[in-house]
Parts: structure tokens; C-alpha cells; sequence
């Protein structure tokens, strides 16, 4: 028997997006963040040119491998291909 390895990578962005809000709701803390209006940084922080357009919340990436989904809101929704 084949073992099949995916990797669950879940972006989410709004104009109005509250990135806290996704946090609190997912129970997972983002690896980038941003709200609309904030200004823009390189990934080790540096200031660039501009503000965001847009709000972004991504997680650390996870792997799903005989693992149980890190959070309870995910277990929730969790479904099988």
C-alpha cells in the first residue's frame, strides 16, 4: 500500500480582512499577517515602498500524515477526499 503525503496550505485575504480575528477563530497563530493599509516589509523586515492593499493571514504550513488537525475548528470541518 502507497503512503500519500499532502500538505494542507490555507491563505486567506479581504480588502476589510481582521487578521486577528482569523487567529482567534482558528486557534492558530499566522506565519505573515497584514491588515489593508499596513505598511509593506520584506520577509526579514525591512520597510518597503507602500502600504498592503489588501489583508492576508497565512498559517505555518502543517503536514497531514497520520496526524489529527491541529485545531478544534479544524478537526470540525475536517473531511476525507
Amino acid at each position: 500500500m502507497q503512503l500519500y503525503s499532502h500538505i494542507v496550505d490555507l491563505r486567506i485575504s479581504h480588502p476589510e480582512l481582521d487578521p486577528s480575528a482569523v487567529t482567534r477563530t482558528l486557534g492558530m497563530e499566522p506565519q505573515h499577517a497584514w491588515r489593508a493599509g499596513d505598511p509593506r516589509k520584506t520577509t526579514k523586515g525591512t520597510l518597503l515602498a507602500g502600504t498592503h492593499a489588501t489583508g492576508y493571514w497565512r498559517p505555518i504550513r502543517f503536514p497531514m500524515v497520520g496526524v489529527t488537525p491541529p485545531t478544534p475548528w479544524l478537526r470540525t470541518h475536517w473531511t476525507s477526499c
